[in-house]
């Protein structure tokens, strides 16, 4: 199982994370998936939510932003 969160990183930008777990009991960590990245054509966004689908072997990572007054 695989679980992305936007989290707030205290700072300008909020940052993607992924945790994932084979058994639903050990699991690999928060880890940074994205972080403050924005897309090129929006600057001063932040992610709104984070979605993901497993194809064969690859994990499939989309998110949505939003315009932020910053």
């Amino acid at each position: 199982m695989h679980i992305f969160r936007v989290f707030d990183s205290l700072k300008k930008e909020n940052v993607v994370m992924h945790n994932s777990t084979v058994d639903g009991t050990t699991w690999s960590g928060w880890a940074v998936v994205e972080g403050g990245i924005p897309p090129e054509e929006l600057p001063g966004t932040d992610p709104l939510d984070v979605a993901a689908t497993v194809f064969g072997d690859r994990v499939y990572l989309a998110t949505r932003w939003r315009k932020t007054d910053r």
